[in-house]
């Protein structure tokens, strides 16, 4: 569901997190370590991976405040586990560098889906404005371990790989990042400071203990308890804590053993058990929160004392680190605050839930919706959480932060989703919008159940039974499943149910949610969709022309640009080239002011017109910018012809790796995304381009699998793959089987008038009666198609099918066919003047492979040749096996292998394993 409606709970930034960490007062100068971290300034990334305890967060304050770079910081909790919630604090932290930068990308980030790989665009945007900052300048994310998100990792990796090279990126964490690190350390691009680094030297250890702490112990002293703690920091200090005021420090050092774990949780009650009472009671009660703030504590402990409280911790450094210059926010130490809530829950079990309830009023109080609900859900006040979900939901939406809101739904006990359709719906809605149709499958089925009737009922002629507020569940319902259900054939039955319930979608009618959705432009988008994937092109028309009005009415841009684009693709399928590239250009134009990630589907569009018009450059710009914007919100109907129309114009350029290198892009974007209903139109693209490069044995496996022969009539959903199909049989010279679905294929573009369809048939059917020897018929096609094609300006099309058409256009000898000759690629001068541009595929120099591999292929490749089973592949990968499977079959078709020993040996031969 698209709602961009305002809502007054729209979760705010908290500023804090963008505060750098004031250096110590008193501190242990690592001086070695901060030449070290100068000269990672040259270097892509800086990783400071250690267990907590360390000081990594304090060697990096203590660098910041003597390095001559700016600083950009972001300390990250557990609710930045969202990819929009991320990028929006790493755009913001960066914008305390320039407060232009990031804007653009910004808004993408706030329209986007948080899909995998969803990123990438606003990463491009951002990357191109940062790398016009003149001085050298570093991003430093704290506790990046808290983050689990896929989604969030690819983006990192994908920034690391394009950082400009005045920008270096610091992440502190307890754990390796989940990406691989191996190519920026060949790179000479990765400086790595791990626990080893950071451990306490002796004069260190020295130091900190008798400068610092004050303690005044001797050298053999000092060395014991570095050993014991092998330069632990926080154990250093933890042990110094413990021994101040202590008579018997000998003893204690002697006593001092154990595993980091055992001897935190008994330092820590040594600390804790000599503090006052008072002091334990706040280090308990404010335990449950993750950021402290004197009002936030005072709202939790019931106190007014609560900013002299934290002034007197911090003085006291038991493990408070304050977030800001101001003395307002500060968090505890991570290890401290896990060991205060586990003796809350063992020693005041009672209080736990109270605790959090107080924390959560507070934030709903302040209009901080994460906060609110996550003390909800961990008070098991379900109630409360299910009443704050319903009223944020407008400024998750607004957010995009879906996966939040997911799992807080998912969170709630299944009979309270239940009783609450509200509830299930905006589960629903929002597993809509991320492509998990299962699983919104299933909360549309609790939606019924909580009212106890089905969508079906809608449909009978006593449906006038339902209240106004079952019907309106269940019209939400029918609304959401017509979407899921879209890739189903049942076209007419879709139509039939969407407009069954048009009459009920009145301004005074009853709905879920306040204020409602736009679900009228829905509903006539989704007739519009219906129509045109049934091949009624004239019904589609009129139902994007009604979606296009109703979502007016509403500023929905996104329905606004998306149905423009379909209309531009009727004209386009109807052959109308001129008119569907003026229609395009109107959507781009309408969105330049408010940008739609959906509008990609307009530049893909015009750019496979462009390509069409032989124009490659200006298509090739168009189509790579729809691919950016159709990566927002994985929007396929974007991302499946805008990767094809690139592969096709690397391979009108001569660049037949470069093509098939982008349908291994493609591959594992499908493959990130777990879009598997996408593999058969790669599949598709694969097979057509491999038979029109000479690898017959990948398009025959393909060809040989298709059923689409069998089928009488052909849908119009499937007439592309029909053109496909038929391009890779006269490849293979199958001219009877192309012929066959040829007649098929014409017959069912002629009767729904899409011309363009028409001419690539006509030209297909050319070269088949060419192959079977009947010249004659072959002309009188091409001088059809020829006819069909000229008003329009039509070339690739018929440049595309290589030196059978170039002949047959020579002997027809028109005006028209004259101009196209002069398309192809070796009517060019030998002057100097060819380009790559212009080289045709059948002349390409072959390579060893007819297909090259890609680059995660060769990797799977080295990993079988090392012995590897498919599990242990994947779980180096970090992929699935179904995915390592996909690779493998891959290899195997490339280099014409069928078992892992036939591929090693094939591979040595070719030169792959070295």
């Amino acid at each position: 569901m698209i709602d961009s409606t305002p809502d007054s709970y729209a979760r705010p930034l908290l500023v804090t997190k963008l505060y750098i960490p004031p250096p110590r007062p008193q501190l242990v100068r690592r001086t070695r370590l901060l030449a070290r971290l100068d000269e990672s300034m040259s270097r892509a990334l800086t990783l400071i991976s250690a267990p907590a305890g360390f000081g990594k967060t304090t060697l990096i304050s203590d660098w910041i405040a003597q390095t001559n770079a700016a600083v950009a910081w972001v300390s990250l909790d557990e609710n930045d586990d969202d990819p929009a919630r991320f990028f929006a604090y790493v755009i913001a932290a960066l914008q305390t560098l320039h407060a232009d930068i990031g804007q653009t990308a910004l808004a993408l980030i706030q329209a986007q889906p948080n899909q995998p790989a969803a990123m990438e665009t606003a990463l491009t945007l951002l990357l191109n404005e940062l790398a016009g900052i003149p001085r050298p300048f570093a991003l430093i994310l704290d506790d990046y371990h808290l983050l689990h998100s896929q989604p969030i990792h690819n983006a990192v990796a994908f920034l690391l790989d394009r950082l400009p090279p005045q920008m270096h990126l610091v992440l502190i964490a307890r754990a390796d990042p989940p990406f691989t690190l191996a190519r920026l350390r060949v790179r000479n691009q990765l400086v790595e400071l791990r626990a080893a680094d950071l451990r306490f030297t002796m004069d260190e250890a020295a130091a900190f203990l008798n400068n610092v702490m004050h303690l005044d112990i001797s050298a053999h002293q000092v060395a014991a308890l570095a050993e014991r703690t092998e330069g632990w920091i926080a154990g250093l200090q933890l042990a110094a804590l413990s021994m101040q005021g202590r008579g018997d420090v000998r003893g204690f050092i002697d006593s001092f053993a154990g595993s980091h774990r055992l001897v935190l949780n008994y330092l820590i009650e040594e600390v804790l058990q000599r503090q006052p009472e008072s002091i334990q009671e706040f280090l308990l009660q404010t335990s449950v929160l993750d950021r402290l703030t004197a009002p936030l504590c005072d709202a939790v402990t019931k106190r007014s004392d609560s900013q002299s409280m934290l002034e007197n911790l911090e003085r006291a450094n038991l493990f408070l680190i304050p977030l800001d210059d101001e003395g307002r926010w500060y968090r505890y130490h991570h290890l401290f605050v896990d060991t205060l809530r586990a003796r809350l829950a063992q020693s005041q079990p009672q209080w736990v839930p109270e605790l959090h309830r107080r924390a959560s009023a507070w934030f709903a109080q302040h209009h901080q919706a994460t906060d609110a609900v996550t003390h909800a859900l961990a008070a098991k006040d379900y109630a409360r959480a299910a009443q704050w979900i319903e009223a944020f939901e407008g400024a998750m939406y607004a957010e995009n932060a879906l996966p939040t809101l997911i799992h807080w739904i998912q969170a709630l006990p299944r009979e309270l989703v239940q009783s609450r359709p509200n509830l299930a719906m905006i589960g629903a809605w929002a597993l809509l919008g991320m492509s998990r149709s299962e699983e919104a499958e299933q909360y549309l089925q609790l939606v019924e159940r909580a009212v106890n009737a089905r969508a079906d009922e809608l449909m009978t002629p006593d449906a006038t039974h339902l209240t106004p507020e079952v019907r309106a569940a269940l019209i939400e319902v029918t609304i959401v499943r017509s979407a899921l259900t879209m890739p189903q054939y049942d076209f007419p039955e879709k139509i039939r149910r969407l407009r069954h319930i048009l009459p009920y979608l009145t301004d005074d009618a009853p709905y879920l949610h306040n204020p409602p959705p736009d679900l009228r432009a829905v509903v006539y988008f989704n007739m519009a969709l219906a129509h045109e994937f049934s091949g009624e092109s004239n019904e589609a028309s009129q139902a994007f022309a009604q979606a296009i009005a109703l979502a007016r009415e509403r500023d929905n841009i996104h329905i606004v640009s998306m149905s423009i684009s379909h209309l531009a693709q009727l004209d386009f399928v109807q052959g109308r080239l001129h008119r569907a590239a003026e229609t395009y250009r109107e959507a781009l134009q309408m969105s330049s002011s408010f940008p739609s990630p959906l509008v990609g589907s307009a530049h893909t569009g015009l750019g496979n017109v462009l390509y069409e018009w032989n124009e490659l450059d200006p298509a090739y710009a168009e189509l790579r910018q729809g691919i950016e914007l159709g990566k927002v919100w994985s929007n396929w109907e974007t991302l499946l012809p805008g990767y094809a129309g690139v592969a096709r114009v690397r391979l009108a350029r001569g660049d037949r790796d470069g093509a098939f290198a982008t349908l291994d892009e493609l591959a594992d974007l499908i493959q990130r995304s777990h879009a598997t209903a996408m593999e058969p139109a790669l599949d598709a693209f694969r097979a057509e381009m491999s038979a029109r490069c000479g690898n017959g044995h990948a398009a025959a496996r393909w060809v040989d699998a298709n059923d689409l022969r069998a089928i009488d009539p052909i849908p119009y959903v499937r007439e592309d793959e029909g053109i496909l199909l038929a391009r890779a049989l006269i490849a293979l010279h199958r001219a009877q089987e192309a012929r066959a679905l040829l007649d098929k294929l014409l017959a069912g573009a002629r009767a729904g008038q899409r011309t363009r369809q028409v001419i690539a048939m006509q030209t297909l059917q050319a070269q088949v009666l060419h192959l079977l020897g009947e010249e004659t018929e072959a002309l009188a096609v091409l001088r059809q198609a020829l006819t069909l094609a000229e008003p329009e300006g039509y070339v690739r099309t018929f440049v595309d099918g290589g030196e059978t058409l170039r002949d047959l256009l020579a002997k027809i000898g028109s005006g028209y066919a004259h101009k196209l000759i002069e398309a192809f690629p070796d009517a060019a001068k030998d002057d100097g003047s060819k380009t790559i541009a212009s080289v045709s595929p059948s002349i390409i120099r072959p390579s060893s492979l007819s297909e090259p591999l890609s680059a995660r292929e060769r990797e799977v490749l080295r990993l079988i040749a090392a012995g590897l089973s498919n599990q242990d592949i994947a779980d180096k990968l970090v992929i699935s096996i179904r995915t390592v499977k996909k690779h493998i079959e891959n290899i195997y078709a490339k280099i014409d292998a069928k078992s892992r020993t036939q591929a090693i040996a094939k591979a040595r031969e070719l030169g792959l394993l070295e």
